[in-house]
């Protein structure tokens, strides 16, 4: 991840229901206090927990996994590549 994309290594509170639309803003949010990510404004991001994509919300992954409530998640993101263009 470039440098310029990175965010400090922290913890954060997020509700179960946080879901790609909410990790993204947050994100950006934790960027944008560094004063970086500027130009992420219009990048999709995807986000990653135990080696599994979020594609729903945080509660349907901690499911699916079988992982505690309880338990510290570290959560990974990605900017997203674009679609190919024809």
């Amino acid at each position: 991840m470039p440098e310029r994309y990175q965010v400090p290594e922290i913890s954060v509170n997020l509700s179960s229901s946080a879901s790609n639309k909410e990790l993204t803003q947050i994100v950006r949010q934790l960027l944008s206090d560094e004063g970086k990510g500027g130009d992420l404004k219009s990048k999709k991001l995807n986000f990653m927990v135990k080696d599994v994509f979020v594609t729903g919300s945080l509660q349907d992954l901690i499911d699916k996994k079988g992982i505690s409530t309880e338990e510290t998640l570290k959560v990974w993101y990605s900017v997203a590549l674009d679609k190919p263009k024809p």
